[in-house]
């Protein structure tokens, strides 16, 4: 999260887009990249990634409960 905080900095938000994109393995990441799509309202985009969390193997499968809470969160949303 810190590199894609400087990256935006440094480099803008498309760059920091670009970072975070490249780096869903990381929970943190992907969270980071949900985040921002509710935030910009693009819930299909949000929804897209919380899916994809849960059809992760292993780590994502400790936050299952996470991925479809915000995942029903950005259905509902939109």
């Amino acid at each position: 999260m810190i590199v894609a905080r400087i990256t935006e900095r440094l480099d803008g938000a498309a760059a920091a887009e670009r970072y975070i994109m490249e780096h869903l393995d990381a929970v943190e990441m992907r969270r980071m990249a949900v985040e921002r799509a509710m935030a910009a309202k693009q819930y299909e985009a949000a929804e897209k990634l919380c899916l994809d969390g849960l059809r992760q193997e292993g780590y994502y499968r400790v936050h299952e409960s996470e991925w479809a809470c915000v995942g029903a969160s950005a259905t509902t949303a939109s």
